[in-house]
């Protein structure tokens, strides 16, 4: 897949082509409910509902109101959905957020993140704390238990701050902090213990000026500084969580993406180095289950330790393994213990434990692998090509101008927007039968949406 084709696939055709279009098999059901909530070409949100009789028909989730869906966040216990209202680079335009019950759609929760009359800023006005908070304020994430969400709020009228609302008591906004910069990036750690977060000077025009980096032990209120702007003034990227209290990070990287892989353990604040500095690489993906990294250094990496390729590192022997040299872009984690790496020459399946290789068929689009394994999905310029991982078996579905896979939990089928000869709107793509679902041709274009289920453990 060439560079030009990765930006290629995000253009939509207009071109209709056949396809099947049949009730839900029954290979989809499943026993919880799962919800698929989305935008309607009314700019308010749909809901259809996947039990074990199938697809429901699409019902009005939430009506319009006179500000235009920004983001969704569902909440991990498949019981709410936090939805940001606003109208990016518009100034002077309020932001807001509301929480909603899944599947009544009744609201239990509303703020509005921004005070009333906010004037109108320009590149100039950098640094002042009332035009970051213009940019820190559309970011909200939900604790792993969904019980919590976290969010960045400036309706004081002061600095964007990071705020808490509890959900099981009544629902008040509870300020985390009240640095004078503006909170930024928030990361639960995987047992809801840990809340970080970083303090920004500036989003900047360049690139981030951190004041600091903190973490929160929500339990007894207790902040640990990471970082104060000293080591990481530009500001560190978060990779994931190893175990409940060291949170993987890497310093950014203008040229390759990320300066090496870190991890700070939130008890003691210390430091371990799984990468140096020296490596330009990009950002690696971390699998918390097999405790592997993956990394690419690409070609234009000025790299000072590592030559050009894909590497995988067991953080627990902290050896780099070097599994291929070449021309390779980028890497995303599948399921454990399984990367795909995506190159100049092709894609390839990698077992991060074995280092074994499987080359992959390549779509002018992008190519997918099931998170279950049992399958890959290659986009075209006219139509998608499900098959076996090795290409066999392989079958079209005339659908055009697909956007990304949103994959169903297990593996099973996922939810598309695209174009077919009955029209365009939200699909469901079956794997296992090769069968595609027209959902909701009243779906907005372009598409917006999420999966809302229980993930909780």
């Amino acid at each position: 897949m060439s560079k030009n084709s990765l930006l290629a696939w995000f253009l939509i055709t207009s071109v209709f082509f056949s396809v099947f279009l049949a009730p839900t098999p029954a290979t989809q059901a499943q026993t919880d409910p799962l919800y698929i909530v989305y935008i309607n070409d009314q700019a308010g949100l749909s809901l259809v509902t996947q039990s074990a009789g199938g697809w429901s028909a699409p019902q009005t989730f939430v009506t319009a109101i006179d500000l235009p869906v920004y983001s969704l966040y569902a909440s991990p216990d498949g019981q709410k959905i936090g939805v940001m209202y606003a109208q990016p680079y518009a100034d002077g335009s309020p932001v807001v957020l509301k929480v909603y019950s899944i599947p009544t759609g009744t609201l239990l929760f509303e703020q509005n993140l921004l005070p009333a009359n906010m004037p109108i800023f320009s590149e100039s006005d950098l640094g002042n704390p009332l035009y970051e908070m213009t940019r820190a304020v559309t970011t909200a994430l939900w604790s792993p238990d969904g019980q919590k969400l976290a969010f960045v709020s400036g309706h004081d009228g002061i600095s964007a701050n990071l705020y808490l609302v509890d959900f099981t008591s009544v629902p008040t906004p509870t300020a985390l902090e009240s640095h004078s910069g503006a909170a930024a990036f928030p990361s639960w750690s995987p047992d809801g213990n840990w809340l970080v977060y970083s303090d920004l000077e500036t989003f900047g025009g360049a690139g981030y000026v951190s004041q600091g980096i903190y973490a929160i032990h929500l339990a007894d209120a207790q902040v640990v500084t990471l970082d104060d702007g000293t080591l990481y003034p530009t500001d560190v990227t978060r990779v994931g969580w190893r175990g409940t209290d060291t949170l993987l990070f890497a310093p950014p990287s203008y040229t390759a993406g990320a300066h090496g892989l870190y991890g700070w353990n939130l008890s003691n604040a210390a430091t371990t180095a799984f990468l140096p500095d020296a490596a330009e690489n990009t950002l690696p993906v971390y699998d918390p289950i097999s405790d592997i990294a993956a990394f690419v250094v690409p070609q234009q990496a000025g790299n000072l330790v590592f030559e050009p390729g894909v590497y995988t590192i067991a953080l627990a022997s902290n050896t780099p393994i070097q599994i291929t040299t070449g021309d390779w872009y980028d890497v995303r984690l599948i399921g454990t213990p399984y990367f795909q790496a995506v190159g100049a020459s092709g894609e390839m399946l990698i077992n991060g434990q074995t280092f074994q290789q499987n080359s992959l068929p390549v779509g002018a689009l992008g190519t997918f692998i099931t998170p279950n394994l049992s399958g890959v999905v290659v986009y075209f310029n006219d139509g998608i090509q499900l098959s076996a991982l090795d290409g066999s078996n392989p079958a079209k579905l005339p659908i055009e101008g697909a956007l990304p896979p949103t994959w169903s939990p297990d593996g099973q089928w996922f939810i598309t927007y695209g174009f077919t000869n009955a029209g365009a709107g939200l699909l469901s793509v079956d794997i296992s039968t090769q069968v595609a679902t027209l959902l909701d041709t009243t779906a907005a274009i372009g598409g917006l949406w999420t999966l809302v289920f229980d993930t909780t453990p």
